[in-house]
Formats: C-alpha cells, structure tokens, sequence
C-alpha cells in the first residue's frame, strides 16, 4: 500500500470537503494510504521521508525551503499529484511553478464542459472516454520542464490543459486541474482520473493484458463480433479465442479476428490459459450452466442478459464467482442508451420532483419469428429478452425494496410458438411506489415506450428520440422536449477492465442482475398464482442498498 500525504488548505475554495472527498476516493481502491494535513509545512525532508506520493490541493503559499524539499522528494523517484488549485502561485516562487508544472492565470464561473482525451493509450487517461464535468475550469501557462498533455477542455478559442504529466528527476508529477469542489470530485470521470493518477505517479505502470474468450458465435444480431470489438477497443482486454460448435461461426470468428483461436467445445476452450475473461453470448438457457462450468474452471465471466432464467442458477453463480474471487457480471449495457442516460439525468436534476410511478413498455403487434427466442424452455418467455433491460431500467428509477410483484402472463394469439403473447408485472415498491413492465407481440397499439409521474411533473416518450418533460416551477407548469444525451456504450467494456485490473467496483455487480431475474421469477409465480408474489432476496439487497 502506498503512502499519501494529502495537502489542503488556502482561500477561495472548501479544502475540507475536498479533503475528505479525495482522501475517500484513494481510500476506495484499497491501494493508498492518506495522511492529510493542512499546511505546506508538512513539506520538510524528515516528513517526506515516509511518503511515497504527495497530492496538492492548495490555494496557499509554497515558501522556498519547502519547495525544495518537495523537489527533492520527487526527483529521487517519488510522485507528485496537483488538483486544481494547486498551480496557483500564492507567492510560492518560481521553482514550485517549474516543478508542479503549471501557473494559473483566471477562470470563468463553475459551468458544465466537455472534457476531450487527447492521449487514451497513456495509463493515467486509458478507459476514460470524452465527457462532461460541472467544475472551473482553469486557463494556466505551463512552467518549466515540457509537458504531456493527456485532456484538454476548450475556453474561448484556445485549448486549455486538464490533465497533463511530466518526469522530474527519477520522479513523476501529474497536473490535474479539474475539481474545485465536492461536487466536481463526485463525477466518475475526475475520480478515475485521480486513481490513475496516483498509480502512475507512484509507477504503478500497467501492463497485464486480459485474456477474452468468446462462448457462441452465432449470427444472431453478430453479437459475437460486436462483444470482440468492444474488448479489443478497450485498452488492458484482448480477444484471443472463439468457441462455437458450428465450423461455419468459427470461420467467420477466425475472419473477423485473424489470429483468434477457435474451439468447437468448452472443454477445449477452457484448457487455454490465454483466456482469462469468457463472455457467454448464448440461448438464455445456457447462460447459468455455462457460467457455472467457466467459474470453476478459474475464469471471470460476462454474459449476455438476461443473467440467466432462475433465481437458482444466479445464486449459484454468485457463490462460484465468491468463492474463487472472480468477476461476474451481465451486460446491461442499456444503461449507457441516451435516452436512458437522459431521463435519469432529469430526474436526477430533480425536474419532475419525487418518482413515484415508473411505465416502461415494448410493444408491437407483430407475429414472432421461429427462433429460440420465441421457446420458452430456451428463452425464458416473453419478458426474459428485453425486459431484463427494461426492469433493470426501471430500478434505477425507483430506489428502495419491491415488497411484491403481480405479473399477468397472456397466451391468446400466437400459437405456433411457445412463449406468451402479452406480458404486464406490475411492482409494488415500499412508500406505494409503482412500477410497470409491459411487453407485447399483440398489441395493436403503443402510445409511448416512458411514461414516468413525480410530484413535479412527468416524463413521456414515444420512442428513444422523442422525450417529453412537463415540470411546474414556482406554480406554473410547462412541457419541453429532452435534447437525448449521446450513448455511452464503451463504459460497460471499460468498467469490466477496470475491476479486473484496478479493482474498481462493477457496474452491474452479480446481485443486481440476481434481483432482475428475481422479479422476472415472481412475475412467473404470480401470473400461475393470481397473487403478488414476493421477491427473492430482497430483503437482503434492500438492506444492503438503502
């Protein structure tokens, strides 16, 4: 574990709540111990000596004496981290300038900006996409030794440097000047950042690569090829083997990836020591049995939704995954669609005031294909396709326990298949909150896909474009349509390699794709019952997840 000694303390800025925001953030990865003091004065040779990084988040003076010290500390080989304000001069003299890199010269009022990746190979910007911050942002002039710049953000026709690196001595020193404040801190992208700050300041250099396998080559949607890509895009993920057990697949796998290696059984694929992660894209019915076969064989597992079709299975998984301390995850990349990401924003904005009915749908009127997806024994039903999306969805939109599920399942129409025609669960959320799911291949009618009400206001859309907000403001109300936030599907793929390789916490931990396929199952009872149904393990996740 490396030792931090964090710096804070100066004007114009609230160090205590960025002290305790940083010092938590490093304190989450497991991997940094902070000492935080107050005063530069802590900059002394004896002091130094038991650190092997400093992190500046100052608005103060840096005398003399104590620059040198800290120069000294880093060209031995140490780290140096500067936040914001920390290239402010303060009077500190020149050579605290040379050293952090960087002077401050204004800022405009805390807006929210974009923040463009100039260097997306380099380890302190790898697996942080282009994005948006409410913060200050800083114009500076640089000092001293030249500079790497890694992010930039633009400010009146000039790109301003976000983030940038230098070597100094045998040390390293990272400028990172957003986060003026708590609310800056808590953006995902700027704590990303100030870990992979610190682990290259302090030459935590990354360089192990993890291994994809891909479990089922269908041509279903080409899913394979798009779960292959999206890793080998992803820096620290490389795909190295297929596994089909039709020839044809693995000669388009073998076209798409020259070099992969191909297996017509699991057993094959599973002696490979290449493969580290295995990505299971097959029938649902396979999803738990095939994760349970790759959990023991040592390996992380992804898999396609839904998790897999019984509350059993997930269990099982999760114990597997538990015992041998490996990842397991579900790819609810639904979560990073724009119209997804926008409606959470405004409600998150607090726009359409408490949620407290949340109608989620996908209908059509339309026969189903003779597939495996139109089989129940393969499927699930109905609602176990999209719908693992959609009440995944829907979750995030109303926080707390599900105290019951009344599911309606209609078999009324297509006979030639075996899943049902109409599906409706309707969930009943602590405080009386609402949730609907509702799915269809017989409805001749679909007037929207969101229909959300809060105590403000509603939100309504006919399809992922078209969003509608009414809200009230001081007693007078009007509509507005959502400008739809860009997606973000390069977060699920990136997020995986940070667990594996960081330690960062899952996006979609095991539990909450459990909880999907748990009302998915009580959905089920209640639809053969006529009663609300409970849902398994819910009053342990809900305690867990206040």
């Amino acid at each position: 574990m490396d030792k931090v000694l964090l710096i804070t303390g100066g004007i114009y800025h609230d160090f205590e709540a960025g002290r305790d925001a940083l010092t938590a953030i490093l304190a989450e990865t497991g991997r940094f111990e902070v000492t935080a003091v107050d005063d530069p004065g802590a900059l002394k040779p004896d002091t130094l000596a038991g650190f092997d990084a400093v992190l500046l988040y100052i608005n103060q003076t840096v005398n003399a004496e104590q620059t040198k010290a800290l120069a000294d500390f880093v060209a031995g080989g140490k780290a140096l981290v500067g936040v914001h304000s920390a290239i402010c001069r303060r009077e500190s003299p020149d050579a605290y300038l040379d050293l952090i890199g960087a002077e401050f010269t204004g800022h405009g009022p805390p807006l929210e900006f974009a923040v463009t990746i100039d260097d997306p190979d380099h380890d302190v910007t790898c697996r942080t996409p282009d994005f948006r911050i409410h913060d200050e942002l800083y114009t500076s002039e640089f000092h001293g030794e030249p500079v790497q710049v890694l992010a930039s953000a633009h400010w009146q026709g000039r790109r301003q440097p976000m983030v940038y690196v230098k070597p100094h001595g045998a040390g390293r020193v990272v400028g990172l000047l957003l986060g003026h404040d708590a609310q800056a801190m808590a953006n995902r992208d700027f704590r990303r950042l100030l870990v992979h700050a610190l682990d290259w300041a302090v030459g935590r250099d990354e360089t192990r690569e993890i291994g994809v396998g891909l479990i089922g080559y269908g041509p279903a949607f080409k899913m394979g090829k798009q779960h292959g890509s999206a890793a080998n895009a992803t820096r620290g993920l490389r795909t190295v083997a297929a596994c089909d057990i039709n020839p044809a697949c693995l000669e388009t796998a073998r076209a798409d990836f020259p070099g992969i290696a191909t297996y017509d059984t699991l057993e094959k694929m599973l002696e490979d020591d290449d493969v580290n992660l295995c990505v299971i894209i097959l029938p649902h019915h396979l999803h738990g049995p095939v994760a349970l076969q790759c959990l023991k064989a040592g390996r992380h597992v992804a898999l396609e939704k839904p998790f897999c079709l019984t509350v059993d299975e997930a269990t099982a998984m999760i114990e597997a995954a538990r015992a041998g301390n490996l990842a397991l995850t579900v790819y609810h990349n639904r979560r990073f669609d724009g119209d997804f990401l926008t409606i959470r924003r405004a409600i998150e904005a607090g726009l359409i005031g408490e949620v407290f009915q949340v109608h989620v749908s996908m209908c059509a009127f339309r026969e189903p294909g003779t597939w495996w997806r139109s089989s129940k024994a393969i499927s699930g039903g109905l609602l176990y396709d999209w719908g693992a999306h959609l009440i995944d969805w829907l979750l995030h939109f109303l926080p707390g326990k599900v105290e019951g599920v009344t599911g309606f399942l209609h078999k009324r129409r297509w006979w030639h298949v075996t899943n049902e025609d109409h599906g409706l669960a309707v969930m009943r959320f602590e405080g009386g909150r609402t949730g609907l799911l509702e799915m269809s291949s017989m409805a001749a009618d679909n007037p929207f896909r969101w229909r959300i009400l809060g105590t403000k206001g509603a939100i309504v859309s006919r399809d992922a474009k078209d969003i509608r907000l009414t809200t009230e403001i001081d007693g007078q109300s009007g509509a507005m349509q959502l400008n739809v936030h860009d997606g973000e599907h390069v977060r699920w793929y990136y997020n995986l390699a940070e667990h594996l390789l960081r330690g960062a916490p899952l996006e979609v931990t095991p539990e909450q794709a459990r909880r999907v396929i748990a009302i998915l199952e009580a959905t089920e009872r209640s639809s053969e019952t006529g009663a609300a149904e409970p849902v398994a393990f819910e009053d342990d996740f809900a305690l867990k997840n206040p």
